[in-house]
């Protein structure tokens, strides 16, 4: 019997320290995450995050939008191999790093650049997939780049969509150091579409089976607001999320 007691003691013990764990988690990602998306001339701007169930350990997904004035906004959805408060702070280093280049002259490679760099010198097992646009307003010609996440889904004004296909790079810490980068030209009304896999993923499913359920979504029914597109698009894809997930839509406006 005190054998017994014993061992309940010890699995009530760990449960608490899990709770504890991963309470610290989720208050540590939802700080590190952006509380208001700032107002960008040329775009209309929703997101949701939608943490995986209590169940999960917490990821390291993340998304920003980072104007510079009279300039190009960048747009930035990103995930953190891993789980737990380790994930939470690489995330949080990312953002912060990346907002601070976000004024320096550059093409997008160079962004990717730094960031795989820093991932690399923490010297741990950590990598992170990113995907990065810079939107200029004035010309509506947006530079993608990705290291190793999801492609970006465009929804057109007829309803219409398009995966857009980028070149191909390495998870960020992996050693490369090459992230070049493909212009497209965003049609006015055209709404762009950055997210993490926490949405499409389903277990045993080929990857791009997901891209196109999400196209489908973007596609479903006539333009609405954004706010309600992201909505719909979370009830159709992830109403009980198993994995964190951040979805990022930009819709071009008139500047």
């Amino acid at each position: 019997m005190t054998d017994l007691a014993a061992r309940a003691a010890l699995h009530i013990d760990n449960a608490r320290l899990y709770t504890r764990e991963h309470q610290s988690a989720v208050t540590l990602q939802r700080s590190l995450l952006p509380r208001d998306i700032p107002a960008v001339a040329g775009l209309e701007i929703a997101y949701r995050y939608q943490p995986a169930s209590q169940v999960a350990e917490i990821g390291g997904d993340w998304f920003d939008v980072i104007p510079v004035e009279e300039g190009p906004v960048t747009l930035v959805v990103g995930d953190v191999t891993g789980h737990g408060i380790q994930a939470a702070a690489t995330m949080g280093q990312l953002r912060t790093t990346i907002a601070a280049l976000a004024d320096l002259p550059g093409p997008p490679g160079h962004v990717m650049r730094r960031l795989s760099r820093m991932v690399a010198a923490r010297g741990d097992e950590a990598g992170a997939t990113c995907l990065h646009a810079v939107y200029d307003p004035r010309t509506r010609r947006c530079q993608l780049t990705s290291a190793g996440h999801l492609p970006p889904v465009l929804r057109r004004p007829d309803g219409s969509t398009e995966v857009i296909d980028l070149p191909p790079g390495l998870l960020l810490g992996a050693g490369q150091d090459s992230y070049p980068a493909r212009e497209v030209q965003l049609p006015p009304g055209g709404i762009l579409a950055m997210y993490t896999d926490g949405l499409i993923e389903r277990p045993g499913e080929d990857i791009a089976i997901g891209i196109s359920r999400l196209a489908d979504a973007l596609a479903d029914g006539p333009a609405r607001s954004l706010d309600e597109l992201c909505d719909s698009v979370l009830a159709c894809l992830a109403p009980q999320p198993r994995d964190d997930v951040a979805l990022l839509l930009a819709r071009t406006t008139a500047t």
